[in-house]
């Protein structure tokens, strides 16, 4: 495995990123917008290691969020494409997919799913 990164929804992102960097002494690795200017993914270093911020999409009527608002994310080298297909099919068992195994843009091979007990992963391949 290459890495084990923290990852956390938030209801603003953007300032988020801005108190770790004055909290920790944050530095922004990389950050991914939507076309609506929300923060899709974002990668902090803290001492080396990662934290993964991101804005949240579910909210009810009062603001607050539903279910889980952390994920855990399996980082593995290039060529490790068996160990994210065996944990997929695993995980994906009585869970719900949110992104199926598939390449995307930052990954030859990865999934987004929350599993049987309510935790969302994001396992993938760089």
């Amino acid at each position: 495995m290459k890495r084990i990164m923290l990852q956390t929804y938030v209801s603003d992102a953007t300032a988020a990123i801005e108190l770790y960097k004055r909290a920790f002494g944050a530095e922004v690795l990389e950050i991914h917008h939507t076309p609506d200017g929300k923060v899709f993914h974002s990668e902090l270093s803290i001492d080396g290691y990662i934290l993964a911020v991101a804005d949240r999409e579910d909210e009810d009527e009062t603001g607050d969020v539903t279910g889980n608002i952390m994920q855990f994310c399996l980082h593995f080298e290039p060529g490790k494409e068996d160990l994210v297909t065996k944990a997929y099919e695993a995980l994906s068992d009585k869970g719900s997919v949110r992104i199926p195994l598939g390449a995307s843009v930052f990954s030859s091979c990865m999934t987004d799913l929350t599993d049987c007990y309510g935790v969302r992963w994001c396992i993938f391949t760089a």
